[in-house]
């Protein structure tokens, strides 16, 4: 089993350019590094950013692969953020709205509180790179890949969070069924809001996609 954390997609391109090429390179080497170190993984877990990058990167190894489980995967509800004439604004808008959910675990969570003041200086939203970046991330549709790999038989599942916002399971789902692929499941933890792998909710979400890679 692999497990493949978001992208650390900041260091991209100032101007988001190669966001979707960053992507790739990064899953195919966190996959070949761990393939490298432990042997051809049977499940592969991708979070976030690194779904879109998994799938893509798999079209070259899914013989070798039995499972892919996508976290709140980025890319399977494009539409919902590409018809906003801001992709970015609609992005900082549910950003504002999922953490009205994580609030109360700021004060019993000193990751998620980490991952905030990260955000805050590290990756500054607001400015000209953050939004150049996040648009370019915003914009990249994964449903043709994950049809590719879903047709060739590899079993899928997404774990997704009952609050989150930022990739809701309900249009993730609306998005699948309406491209042929209502079969793939999705299974909702609850009360949970989009959340980094390294919190508490994300540990859940790990535990879930654990238990499902050992059925």
């Amino acid at each position: 089993m692999a497990v493949i954390p978001g992208a650390p997609h900041w260091f991209a391109n100032k101007d988001g350019s190669d966001v979707p090429d960053f992507i790739v390179r990064y899953t195919a080497t966190m996959v070949d590094e761990l393939t490298r170190r432990y042997g051809q993984p049977a499940s592969i877990i991708a979070e976030s950013q690194a779904a879109g990058g998994v799938a893509l990167y798999l079209q070259k190894m899914r013989d070798n692969v039995e499972q892919l489980i996508l976290l709140q995967p980025l890319g399977l509800n494009t539409h919902e953020y590409t018809r906003s004439p801001s992709p970015y604004s609609e992005l900082q808008r549910r950003v504002n709205h999922n953490f009205l959910h994580q609030i109360t675990s700021l004060f019993t969570d000193l990751r998620l509180l980490f991952n905030h003041a990260f955000l805050i200086r590290t990756i500054k939203p607001g400015t000209s790179k953050a939004r150049a970046q996040y648009e370019a991330g915003l914009v990249c549709r994964i449903l043709d890949p994950v049809k590719e790999l879903f047709l060739d038989g590899i079993p899928i599942h997404i774990v997704s969070g009952e609050h989150d916002i930022l990739f809701p399971p309900a249009e993730i789902r609306s998005n699948l069924d309406a491209a042929g692929m209502g079969n793939i499941p999705i299974s909702i933890v609850p009360k949970t809001p989009h959340s980094p792998l390294s919190t508490h909710a994300g540990l859940l979400f790990l535990d879930e996609a654990i238990r499902i890679s050992r059925r």
